[in-house]
């Protein structure tokens, strides 16, 4: 009787001590967006004709996709258009739910080498969890 305590003992401190030393699986780590661009067409895309330009910034809702694969409604941006001929730099504030209507104005003047630059973006995910994204820089080029 006693040698069966004695075994039964052993395999009880066998088991926690393997227990005890079994690694941890780490929990999965949500990749955060180093790069975003415009939502178009299912995909990102940095260079867009004039028109795809105007046609995101009067869409109701503004989408973006990151390269972590993931479309993102913007919340809240700060703008600012840069024109390269002669070279000017515009800022336009604060966009919160849209694109703010002097902003839209001025993108309608668009032309090719010209960018859109959008900083301090604060964007939904699709469980409408407020996420920060990084700066997104949009040019504009005729795609021949």
């Amino acid at each position: 009787m006693k040698k069966i305590l004695v075994l039964f003992f052993a395999m009880a401190m066998l088991q926690i001590v393997a227990n005890g030393q079994a690694k941890k699986k780490p929990a999965a780590k949500i990749k955060a967006p180093t790069k975003c661009g415009f939502f178009m067409d299912g995909k990102m895309a940095n260079k867009v004709t004039a028109e795809q330009m105007i046609a995101w910034c009067d869409a109701e809702k503004l989408y973006v996709m990151c390269d972590n694969g993931k479309k993102y409604l913007l919340k809240s941006f700060e703008i600012s258009v840069i024109q390269k001929e002669p070279y000017a730099m515009k800022d336009f504030g604060i966009g919160e739910g849209g694109m703010p209507i002097m902003a839209r104005r001025d993108i309608k003047n668009i032309k090719e080498g010209d960018s859109l630059f959008l900083k301090n973006l604060l964007g939904l995910d699709d469980n409408m969890l407020e996420v920060k994204l990084p700066v997104l820089v949009v040019g504009v080029y005729n795609q021949k």
